[in-house]
């Protein structure tokens, strides 16, 4: 009789394998296709919790500033293309060209302490604007950009920063992204 139950628990337990193992199998493939082809998901934490979802492209180059020091850079632009007062977001990684000969894997803090728009800097300047928090500007305050593969066409990754706006209030903003090269 203790045979019969062992046999039973086998084959109910083969069964069901299948039926947790696809479940689990769609809801992955869903959540990685919400982020493939160009597209980010992000959402906000804090008082006013919304997602923001769009489309996400990325630029790689080396620059040299005014004194011939040379800077690889990556440029990030997040935007919502469906809704007319939608979200735009804008990130700048900047490092030496002697660290790296390109932005590539990595993450990469925010730069809290430039002083004006300058592409020539190590670290991460961003911004965003999301008519759902008002008029102002936001600017990244802390927090990071972790670029989890690169290669010609793509770059996967995901944020976690912290902006501030003129007067103080703060946003905090998490996702994922998978970015194509304009």
């Amino acid at each position: 009789m203790p045979h019969f139950f062992i046999k039973s628990f086998k084959v109910g337990l083969l069964l069901l394998l299948p039926l947790f193992y696809s479940s689990s199998f769609i809801n992955k493939s869903f959540e990685e296709s919400r982020t493939k082809n160009g597209q980010y998901l992000l959402k906000t934490k804090g008082d006013k919790e919304i997602n923001l979802q769009g489309t996400i492209s990325f630029l790689t180059s080396i620059e040299v500033s005014a004194n011939g020091e040379k800077y690889a850079v990556l440029k990030l632009d997040l935007s919502d293309t469906k809704s007319i007062n939608g979200h735009s977001f804008g990130f700048i990684v900047s490092e030496p060209y002697g660290k790296s000969k390109e932005i590539g894997a990595g993450t990469y803090p925010i730069t809290s302490q430039i002083n004006g728009f300058l592409n020539y800097f190590e670290g991460v300047f961003g911004f965003a604007n999301i008519s759902a928090f008002g008029e102002l500007p936001y600017f990244a305050k802390e927090g990071s950009i972790t670029v989890e593969s690169m290669d010609q066409t793509k770059l996967e990754g995901f944020l976690d920063i912290i902006f501030i706006n003129p007067d103080g209030e703060n946003i905090s903003v998490i996702g994922n992204f998978d970015a194509d090269r304009e």
